[in-house]
């Protein structure tokens, strides 16, 4: 039987004013649920005494020592009840990557643990198993007991909680856990939080300073804190000299700590509390700061966490002697100086991680109250230890995602008589029901939203809070209360989706997660520099990196091919168990070495402090993951929740809900002054700007490819702000913003463009808030919030202080059909009225879970509202891209003739290729002279592979084609040899490691922009050529090519000129690209390549790389040297047919037909 959770840590009391000081509420926002920043780190346990440890009075404590027992587990059975005359419970268990079977039992407190079948676990302590046997019975020697003393066992140990929440959970576990679900954005921050951040910065930057304590050092460092807390600052209502005045009497004990905590050796007045020695405290030197907010992962505990400063120093224990070389969590609190539980079980959960990274024998942490300048050693204790670990177990239980509910299938309309069990267990602790308490906490709207819509209404008699309930929740219909229940689980399950992915950080080794593509294993270090500029790692954008360091393979082999690309995330680790060690991205690659950028310099002090103590090779070896990051859902349900709050909007909440008919005024708002701001739209535009301005609810516009949808939102921008009004300007993608913004950049009003400077356009910087003169006070600051008319950001950049003061009148979402309609909501609860852009025939939301996006999560609130108002929807038809011949492909497969040419220019537009030598058309023309010649090629060619080889290769998780590669680049070179510019041309894959291929090949025109089909809406270019990729003999076309929206897309590039290359068996086996192939047949745009095409391709001159094959397909090219014999052309030309050519030896493998699943990225 599973005990009912206790509300307190065992053998601990608690004091409810511990949860209300200062920093505590700091920490909400300096550790948020850390969708960006969850880092963790590797870590693993001790047998802890509540007995005063024998430290020996040696000078350097630290040496190489047995780490204690670690074993990953999956649970296959359980049984409790009285063995031996105790109640036990029995866990079977198999190891993980192995048939091995062990028996865990747990006692005493361990039966609180709520574990189940099939739930992997992590079992760590002193313990020896026998190996030589693992078959049944399962043998004492097999065996491990997690008892009151003996070993902690780890529930859901993939699942990463927060130290802080861990911590918060001593009065309340449903609020430390409905704080890491959701993020509130848009509440104004108290003057206690905004202080504390301050105070907490300012002393870290002193600590930096080597300790530098010094009032002249402080007050420097508090005037510049200031400064970046401005906006802070604005949003509380305070001002900057009261603030610098209130801080400083904050921080004036704090003077003398350098000259009492920092030195060589402990002096006699550093005295530091620890209850364990109260009567001969010991004495602390802090010798040096080794990391500040460092970021620690801990897969083995389940943990995760940010130290506020990691220090090296030397404790006098006094009767025990002198410590040297100690690290230590040194965690910096700013309000009240009562050392409460969450304090120290916060300093104790970091003081274990620090010892595992840094590899200490001394596991401690240091708590520092600023206010009094004193500093408290805290131990981990047994009991603490155990009762915390439990607490982090029940969080893990409530936050490991269930079945999918049979609510769930119901809601969308589904069959639910097949077996799809209910969700029996919530997904949250009980709520305390707590009368005083509850009313006053600061998630007690989600609490209650959650407790009514999930867990259903409470009982009147056996809830002490029902009237809380009523108050919170009594506005919401049963049709509301559903729709964010249902909602609420299809956000859950993308988000246990997407941690699925982050786990293989630790849960596979360097060598598995290089095959499936995802990291560099086995790297070194081969340079490092602290750049004195930014760093440019795209033609737009610019990225600041304080430190860049050069990674190669430690045996200087070329870099194998995986999914990474310039500009990815990137987690610097040290195999084989420091996780997470730095993080940065990728500033640039080529075959052998790999450019990381970091903000942060990489701690490689770790790393030699324990190559030194155990023997590991000093050169060490790195490890370069792909960053799967966080998937941000906690404000992404924030969104979501605050649809429902009794401060929402209703009118909102009964238009996307309730699905009610929205309202338009009908009159013709175009004036005769009008009429001048209208030059240059087409009726479709006219129509649309004139909705936006009549809506008195929402409006709908469906932007077709090239139909100058952003012309139309900068007009009808400009209009609205003509009228007094204001706008909020959103959109998922930075780059979807800043082109709207450039459209405005001549208008007479000004705009604000909120983002990190990053991340915006270069030639929207002007419009950045950003530190420089303009803003002086905080007057300034509110002038340029609060007056702009038009504020430009994100989605999900909806968490800037402007927010808590700002409403708009109408807040204007483009990509709108990519967005999740939580993510939407996002931007659209800040405005009165809502405009949505997009077209839900191209790209729908990026969802990664099947089952989430089959109940609807990829339904977007545009398609939403498209579906069930399309009377509301206005359509813009004449689009400006693409010549007549290539609109033609997506009108017939997609459009239903809808798309109309703008004018007969755009109809008519070819591709001009100025070096071409004009010849009249002949019979020995090549198939090249087809391709590229003006007066014999088409706008639209369909290269059909099936004659060449070029079959697709499948190594782990990535698929590529060399010889439609090789092909692909051949083309690109003619065409550049022949006068097109190389900005002109745009190259389209649907696989990244495809465009890694490509890019490789044309390396030398960097001005050729290879995207993925994902990548590719919105933009356009004269010529586009699409690499298909797939090509085998089984038909398998994967999911990606069976997506008729990505396949709209990547045809609607081209302005005048489409290449696309594929194999034709292959992809006909899609509906819509059979249709395509159908098509282009019946157009004569259609051309088989000849088996010796590839002979004659000119191409730059490097070897192709040998195919990796796998079981279902064939390699591109196979010969005695399994490269392709690809060369250069004699003639600068290829328009007349080349007698000499070289032939490709080819004895393709046999292929197997055995279907796999495609990988997905």
């Amino acid at each position: 039987m599973i005990r009912k959770e206790s509300s307190n840590y065992s053998d601990l009391e608690f004091d409810q004013q511990d949860l209300d000081n200062i920093d505590n509420a700091a920490q909400q926002v300096d550790k948020p649920d850390a969708a960006i920043a969850d880092l963790l780190h590797d870590t693993e346990n001790w047998e802890f005494s509540d007995e005063e440890a024998d430290y020996s009075k040696t000078t350097r404590l630290i040496t190489r020592r047995s780490r204690p027992g670690y074993e990953r587990l999956r649970v296959i059975e359980i049984n409790d009840g009285h063995f031996d005359n105790k109640y036990e419970k029995r866990l079977k268990c198999r190891r993980t990557k192995s048939d091995d079977l062990l028996m865990v039992i747990l006692s005493d407190d361990w039966l609180e643990c709520p574990v189940k079948i099939d739930d992997k676990i992590h079992v760590t302590g002193e313990f020896d198993i026998n190996t030589s046997s693992s078959q049944e019975p399962i043998s004492n020697d097999r065996t491990i007991r997690v008892t009151a003393m003996n070993n902690l066992i780890i529930l859901h140990p993939d699942i990463l909680i927060s130290v802080t929440k861990v911590a918060d959970t001593a009065f309340c576990s449903r609020k430390a856990l409905i704080s890491e679900r959701i993020r509130t954005v848009g509440e104004q921050k108290s003057k206690a939080l905004v202080y504390g951040n301050i105070i907490h910065e300012v002393v870290q930057n002193c600590l930096n300073d080597d300790g530098d304590f010094s009032e002249k050092n402080v007050k420097k460092h508090l005037g510049t804190t200031l400064r970046i807390y401005l906006a802070d600052l604005w949003e509380s209502d305070l001002d900057f000299d009261a603030s610098f005045a209130e801080c400083i009497q904050k921080l004036v004990r704090v003077y003398n700590f350098g000259d009492t905590y920092f030195g060589d050796m402990p002096k006699v007045n550093a005295e530091i509390y620890d209850p364990r020695s109260y009567n001969d405290p010991p004495t602390l030197a802090i010798n040096k700061v080794c990391a500040m907010e460092e970021d620690i992962w801990s897969p083995k505990y389940g943990l995760k966490g940010k130290v506020d400063a990691t220090v090296q120093g030397s404790l006098n224990l006094k009767s025990q002697g002198v410590v040297n070389d100690v690290i230590m969590p040194l965690e910096i609190k700013t309000g009240k100086t009562t050392v409460g539980i969450e304090h120290r079980a916060q300093t104790m959960l970091y003081s274990m991680m620090i010892a595992e990274r840094y590899d200490s024998t001394l596991p401690s942490g240091l708590l520092w109250y600023t206010t009094d300048n004193s500093i408290t050693r805290v131990t981990p204790l047994r009991n603490e230890l155990r009762s915390l670990i439990l607490k982090r177990n029940t969080l893990a239980y409530h936050m490991t995602r269930k079945e999918p509910s049979k609510f769930l299938r119901k809601f969308n309309g589904h069959d639910i008589s097949q077996d799809v069990p209910d969700i029996e267990d919530s997904i949250l602790p009980p709520t305390i029901d707590n009368t005083h308490g509850c009313p006053r906490c600061f998630v007690v709207d989600a609490c209650m939203l959650y407790k009514k819509a999930i867990e259903g209404p409470p009982n009147e008699r056996e809830c002490d809070i029902h009237q809380l309930v009523n108050e919170k929740t009594g506005h919401l219909n049963t049709r509301q209360l559903d729709f964010f229940r249902a909602w609420e689980e299809l956000i859950s399950i993308e988000e246990d989706d997407a941690n699925k992915y982050r786990k293989h950080v630790w849960t596979l080794d360097g060598h598995e997660r290089e095959a499936k593509g995802m990291c560099f294993s086995n790297m070194s270090i081969r340079q490092s520099t602290a750049p004195d500029s930014q760093v440019v790692i795209a033609p737009t954008t610019t990225y600041k990196t304080d430190f860049v360091y050069v990674f190669s393979k430690g045996d200087l082999s070329p870099l194998p091919s995986t999914q990474i690309v310039v500009g990815d995330a990137i987690l610097i680790s040290i195999e084989p168990d420091l996780v997470a060690m730095g993080r940065g991205f990728v500033l640039s690659m080529d075959q052998r070495n790999i450019t990381i950028g970091l903000n942060t310099p990489f701690n490689r002090a770790i790393f030699e402090r324990r190559s030194d103590l155990d023997g590991s090779p000093a050169h060490g070896c790195y490890r370069l993951d792909k960053d799967e990051l966080g998937s941000g859902m906690a404000a992404v349900r924030d969104s979501l929740a605050s649809l429902f709050y009794t401060k929402s909007n209703e009118r909102a909440r009964k238009l996307i809900v309730d699905l009610e008919t929205p309202e338009y005024n009908n009159e013709d708002i175009m004036s005769d002054n009008d009429e001048k701001a209208y030059n240059g739209l087409n009726e479709d535009q006219k129509s649309a700007v004139n909705r936006v301005i009549n809506t008195k609810d929402y409006a709908l516009i469906l932007g077709m490819p090239g139909t100058g949808k952003t012309t139309t939102i900068a007009t009808a921008i400009i209009e609205l702000v003509k009228r007094g009004k204001s706008v909020l300007l959103a959109s998922y993608t930075h780059s979807a913003v800043d082109t709207i913004v450039r459209k405005l950049e001549d208008t007479s009003f000004n705009i604000l463009r909120l983002g990190q400077k990053s991340k915006i356009h270069t030639d929207v910087l002007k419009f950045a808030l950003t530190a420089d003169e303009k803003v002086q006070s905080i007057d300034d600051l509110d002038s340029l919030f609060m007056n702009p008319p038009v504020v430009a950001t994100t989605c999900l950049g909806v968490n800037h202080p402007l927010f808590t003061k700002r409403k708009f009148d109408y807040c204007i979402v483009d990509e709108a059909s990519q967005i999740t309609l939580p993510v939407c909501l996002g931007p659209i609860r800040f405005s009165e009225k809502f405009i949505l852009v997009g077209d839900h025939y191209q790209l729908p939301p990026l969802v990664r879970n099947d089952y989430a996006r089959k109940n609807g999560l990829d339904v977007s609130l545009f398609k939403r509202l498209c579906d069930h108002h399309p009377e509301s929807v206005v359509s813009l038809a004449h689009q400006y891209r693409m010549a007549e011949d290539i609109m033609l492909l997506s009108n017939q497969l997609v459009y239903d003739h809808k798309l109309i040419c703008g004018n007969d220019a755009v109809a008519k537009q070819k591709l001009e290729l100025p070096n071409a030598i004009k010849s009249e058309k002949s019979e020995d023309e090549t198939w090249l002279t087809r391709v590229l010649h003006p007066e014999f090629s088409n706008r639209v060619t369909f290269l059909n592979t099936d004659e060449i080889p070029a079959r697709e290769t499948i190594h782990g998780d990535l698929i590529e084609n060399f010889g439609e590669a090789a092909l692909v680049a051949s083309i690109t070179e003619q065409l550049i040899n022949h006068g097109v510019l190389e900005n002109q041309i745009g190259v389209i894959s649907f696989y990244r490691q495809q465009n890694r291929q490509l890019s490789t090949r044309l390396k030398k025109y960097n001005q050729v922009e290879l995207l993925t089909a994902d990548k590719s809406q919105g933009r356009d270019k004269d010529c586009i050529i699409v690499s298909l990729c797939r090509s085998n003999t089984t038909g398998q076309i994967g999911e990606l090519l069976n997506d008729w929206r990505r396949i709209n897309v990547s045809l609607t590039r081209a302005r005048s000129k489409l290449i696309v290359v594929g194999s034709a068996t292959t992809i006909s086996n899609s509906d819509k690209l059979c249709k395509f192939v159908q098509l282009v047949e019946t157009k004569g745009w259609s051309i088989n390549i000849p088996p010796d095409a590839l002979n004659g391709c000119v191409f730059p001159s490097m070897s192709v790389k040998s195919p990796l094959t796998a079981s279902n397909t064939s390699p591109s090219f196979v010969n005695s040297s399994s490269q392709p014999a690809v060369t250069k052309s004699r003639s600068n030309s290829p328009l007349k047919s080349s007698k000499r050519r070289k032939t490709i030896s080819q004895s393709p493998e046999k292929e197997n037909k055995k279907v796999k699943k495609e990988p997905r990225y």
